[in-house]
C-alpha cells in the first residue's frame, strides 16, 4: 500500500506544472507531505477557481474544459478522484454554466474512471441502466457502487518506452503503439521501423 502511495504521489507531482509545484511548495506543511491525497487537497486549495476574464462566455468555456479534462489517473485512489471530480464540477458551475442533471453527472463520473481497472464496472452500470435494474442513479450512489466494486488487479498502466533521439542527443518517451513519428534507419522514411521496412530485409529481422 505504501509503495502504491509513493507511485501515486510521484505521478500527481509529475503531471503538475512548474508554476503549480512552486505554489504548493509555499504551503506551510509542504515539508511533511507524503500522502497523495494530502497533495491533491493542497492543489485544490491553492488552485481555487478565480475568474481571470470579464467575458462570461470565456469564463464558462474554461469551466467546461476543466470539467471535461478531469479524469482518473491510473494510480489514483477512488476517494482522491471523487474529490477532484467534485472540485472540477464546482469550477464548472461557479464559472456560470448550468447545473448538470443528477443522473448525467453520475454517468460522467463513471465514464471518467480509468478504463484499465473499471471497464467491467462501467459495462455493468450501462447494462443495469438499460435493463432498468438501476433507476434514479446519483453521484453518491455511483460512488458507493464503485467503492464496492473490486478493480481489475492485473491492469497495466499505459506502456511507454524510451527512444533515443540520435539527432537531438536526448531520450524521450514515446507511445509503443504510435509509429507515426518513427523514422526508418534503412530507407529514411517516417512511419515504420527498420524491422518492418519493405525495402530492406536484414538477416535475422
Amino acid at each position: 500500500m505504501k509503495k502504491n502511495k509513493v507511485k501515486l504521489y510521484a505521478m500527481i507531482w509529475g503531471e503538475m506544472s512548474i508554476e503549480s509545484r512552486d505554489i504548493v511548495k509555499l504551503h506551510a506543511d509542504y515539508a511533511t507531505f507524503s500522502d497523495p491525497l494530502q497533495l491533491v487537497r493542497t492543489v485544490i486549495d491553492t488552485h481555487r477557481f478565480t475568474r481571470t476574464t470579464t467575458v462570461a462566455a470565456i469564463s464558462k468555456r474554461d469551466g467546461r474544459e476543466q470539467y471535461a479534462s478531469t479524469t482518473m489517473g491510473f494510480y489514483e485512489s477512488l476517494p482522491s478522484f471523487k474529490e477532484r471530480f467534485d472540485a472540477a464540477y464546482e469550477v464548472y458551475t461557479e464559472s456560470g454554466n448550468a447545473t448538470i442533471p443528477t443522473e448525467d453527472r453520475a454517468i460522467d463520473f463513471i465514464g471518467k474512471l480509468t478504463k484499465a481497472k473499471y471497464a467491467e464496472f462501467q459495462a455493468w452500470i450501462e447494462n443495469s441502466l438499460a435493463s432498468k435494474t438501476i433507476t434514479g442513479l446519483t453521484l453518491e450512489l455511483a460512488y458507493r457502487f464503485a467503492s464496492e466494486f473490486k478493480p481489475h488487479v492485473n491492469a497495466q498502466p499505459p506502456r511507454l518506452k524510451a527512444v533515443f533521439n540520435v539527432h537531438a542527443g536526448e531520450t524521450k518517451k514515446q507511445d509503443n503503439n504510435n509509429s507515426s513519428n518513427v523514422k526508418c534507419w534503412g530507407c529514411g522514411k517516417v512511419g515504420h521501423t527498420l524491422r518492418a521496412c519493405p525495402k530492406q530485409r536484414l538477416p535475422g529481422l
